[in-house]
């Protein structure tokens, strides 16, 4: 675990050690904290985004990568986002697999993102779509090939104007 309690969890092909991380090590030139669990549900993540905010914890760059585990609503997610409209940039990973819910969440991330001048998504379905070799048998978890590209869309998406 880290400092704040949550575990960190390294994606497939990778080993992290709790705290500040370089994207160097999945393809991008950035140092983020990495907050992150097995697991986690679209609400705990935006619970846990609250907390880091209200901790002060939280840089003017945040990334959120929700709808892998369930469904993420938009009520839930327009209320998350109304609470970081003074963050510089946010970033909404979309998610790839194959469940109905990661479907019905990277829509909900379109249709929401929209509506919020600081927020890109980065669009790691749209880019993993027909590229098998992004990800594990289980069709969700990423290769080392498949991080990579997700380290990029997510660098390209911060650096975004």
């Amino acid at each position: 675990t880290d400092r704040s309690g949550a575990r960190v969890v390294p994606p497939a092909g990778l080993k992290f050690t709790p705290g500040r991380y370089s994207w160097r090590d999945i393809g991008g030139p950035l140092q983020a904290t990495i907050d992150a669990d097995i697991g986690r549900q679209p609400y705990e993540i935006f619970a846990r985004v609250r907390e880091r905010q209200s901790a002060g914890q939280l840089d003017q760059g945040v990334v959120i990568q929700a709808g892998t585990n369930g469904a993420i609503s938009e009520d839930d997610l327009r209320s998350l986002l109304d609470g970081l409209r003074d963050r510089r940039r946010v970033v909404l990973l979309t998610s790839y697999g194959p469940n109905d819910w990661q479907r019905s969440s990277n829509a909900a991330i379109h249709d929401v993102a929209a509506a919020y001048p600081n927020v890109r998504v980065a669009d790691f379905a749209a880019l993993a779509a027909g590229h098998g070799e992004y990800v594990v048998e289980d069709g969700v978890h990423l290769t080392k090939e498949g991080l990579a590209v997700f380290g990029q869309v997510v660098s390209e998406a911060l650096a975004a104007p």
